[in-house]
């Protein structure tokens, strides 16, 4: 049986309009106005379409509301750097888990309400059930996968915890009455704080001069392992790692974010107006980034404040 898709919560108001201009509902013309009291003829209609002054006395008539401003042109928007899975993705430039799960009608209830409804919530449960699977894939730290936290009791008792609060972003409805469901899951914050744990905080020296906003680290044309907590190495040597990252940025955005472009980083607001910009290397086998010892004490000579706020970004090209 042939099955068609119908509507989605995301795009509703646009069917409707569509719905109508098809089946010739346009709007109805305006009527000529009224004599104004007292005989007055009202007043011509301004060249190019503009409202006529009001007549003296008259209360004035109040403005239309300003239209919201629009983004230049040419003006370039971040392309995220999006990681596909089995049902959705993980976006890792927002920090952002994507899943859809399906629900199948049931012909034994009395009405297509009952149906719809019934299988709206079946497939609500089968995206909380996706995220679970999804995340057991998501690589944590440079070789930890989350499955191993999630084979926890406990810690999966949190994460199905999380999982439920996360928001359904769009509903789509198909002619057999089967229904999809598409949620959203922040990772940083509760979920990441479940999943991957910081070890003790690590300060980091923030006197001097504040010479840099952020840190960009770009590894472009070598694809890095994606990870939640992912390091910053020179040879041995730890120079950044989520400890460093004060709680309160930690739950706001992590520790890392992950771009196409230079431009995208620094247009993400993430590393500030003048961040540090290095070349970096992915470390094969693992999620950490390996830079080199002069860039490291470039980093480590001044102000690191930025760094126990998270504003760190890796570039991975296009």
């Amino acid at each position: 049986m042939t099955r068609f898709f119908l509507i989605s919560s995301r795009n509703a108001a646009a069917a409707i309009a569509l719905a109508c201009s098809s089946v010739g509902l346009a709007q109805e013309p305006a009527k000529p106005a009224e004599p104004a009291p007292g005989g007055a003829a009202p007043a011509p209609a301004a060249p190019g379409g503009a409202a006529p002054a009001a007549a003296p006395g008259a209360p004035a008539t109040p403005a239309a509301p300003a239209k919201p401003e629009t983004k230049p042109a040419g003006q370039a928007v971040a392309e995220p750097v999006v990681e596909k899975l089995s049902h959705g993705q993980v976006d890792w430039s927002s920090k952002v888990l994507r899943i859809t799960g399906s629900g199948a009608p049931n012909a034994k209830l009395p009405n297509v309400a009952a149906i719809r409804l019934n299988a709206e919530r079946a497939a609500k449960l089968a995206a909380y059930r996706n995220v679970i699977e999804a995340l057991k894939g998501i690589r944590v730290t440079d070789r930890e996968l989350a499955g191993g936290r999630l084979g926890q009791s406990l810690v999966r008792g949190q994460v199905e915890g999380i999982v439920q609060s996360c928001k359904a972003v769009d509903t789509r409805y198909f002619s057999d009455g089967g229904v999809d469901v598409e949620i959203e899951c922040p990772l940083d914050g509760a979920l990441s704080y479940a999943i991957a744990p910081p070890k003790d905080y690590q300060a980091l020296e923030e006197a001097g001069e504040k010479k840099y906003s952020g840190l960009i680290i770009d590894v472009s044309g070598v694809a890095p392992a994606f990870a939640i907590a992912p390091r910053l190495l020179a040879g041995e040597k730890v120079v950044y790692a989520q400890e460093a990252v004060k709680t309160k940025f930690l739950r706001k955005h992590g520790s890392v974010a992950f771009f196409k472009t230079e431009d995208d980083a620094k247009a993400s607001q993430r590393v500030g107006t003048a961040p540090l910009v290095v070349k970096g290397t992915p470390i094969v086998g693992s999620a950490d980034v390996s830079i080199a010892p002069e860039d490291a004490a470039k980093i480590e000579a001044a102000n690191r404040t930025y760094l126990s706020e998270g504003r760190v970004a890796v570039v991975v090209g296009k």
